[in-house]
């Protein structure tokens, strides 16, 4: 919708400091000028100790051809990544996007992850029962915590590089942890009413966002559960949209692997569908 392109194409427009910029146009003999919009990431790199940069997409300039050649752009984007120190180098890519895709393959990047982006509407949502969830506080910090130890999902991005150490991604998920509940990182963020709850979802709610959508869309982004029998990660997503109903929310989005197929039964039982899909890539330089 018209709504979503103004919002992505305002984040890829933003202000990036000039350090960590990696947007420029290239000309293409055969297929006119392309928009490769990369940048650096000073978090992610501070985190794990080694430059990491982010492709968000090549955006042809002169009308989208399928056949076209972008290998020239991303020759030119690596060589980029590497005069700015970049050691980690993922891109994010449409699976409907083939000149992209080709051209990331043709030059070493390994496929990581396949994403599947799930919605539903809000105002409708209603299930037979309801599940005794709360919204965590600091207080839950270390229950919730000793959750992201636990959890092992081989899957997403991150465990599905064996260059990232195990370490550093109970780290990251600890860390996000901890953002969510006491940092501003989630607007909320869902847990089952228990001493030792099994599973957690956060959410943002984009409201700076619902003027330019025409509608208010919040967003799943983080979701674990224990591997234990009983975890309680369907009561925590139906209670999720129960929470955004009662907020007056219009609709709810997120993504997931498409090989984890628990979260994906869960969210097909609610009501959820599958909007689109894309690829996620890396490349070390």
């Amino acid at each position: 919708m018209d709504g979503d392109r103004a919002v992505h194409a305002a984040s890829l427009l933003r202000d990036v400091a000039p350090t960590d910029d990696m947007r420029f146009s290239f000309p293409l003999a055969a297929d006119g000028e392309v928009a490769v919009c990369a940048e650096r990431l000073p978090w992610d790199s501070k985190f794990f100790g080694y430059g990491v940069a982010r492709l968000h997409g090549v955006f042809p300039l002169n009308g989208y051809r399928p056949d076209a050649d972008y290998t020239p752009a991303i020759d030119a984007l690596t060589a980029l990544a590497r005069s700015r120190g970049v050691r980690y180098l993922f891109a994010v890519a449409d699976s409907r996007d083939l000149p992209t895709n080709r051209a990331l393959t043709s030059r070493g990047f390994s496929l990581l992850e396949t994403r599947l982006y799930y919605h539903r509407t809000v105002r409708n949502y209603a299930h037979p029962r309801r599940f005794r969830c709360r919204l965590a506080t600091a207080a839950d910090l270390p229950c919730l915590t000793a959750l992201a130890r636990s959890v092992d999902n081989p899957f997403d991005r991150f465990n599905a590089d064996p260059f990232i150490a195990k370490s550093d991604i109970v780290r990251l998920m600890e860390t996000w942890i901890r953002a969510s509940l006491v940092e501003g990182f989630a607007d909320a963020t869902v847990i089952p009413d228990a001493s030792n709850p099994g599973a957690l979802i956060t959410v943002k709610y984009h409201k700076d966002k619902a003027a330019t959508w025409d509608m208010s869309i919040a967003q799943m982004v983080l979701a674990m559960a224990s591997p234990r029998p009983g975890n309680g990660f369907v009561g925590v997503l139906s209670e999720v949209v129960y929470h955004l109903k009662e907020l007056g929310f219009d609709h709810v989005a997120c993504s997931t692997q498409i090989t984890n197929r628990s979260a994906i039964r869960a969210g097909e039982h609610l009501g959820f569908k599958c909007g689109k899909s894309e690829y996620v890539f890396r490349l070390l330089l």
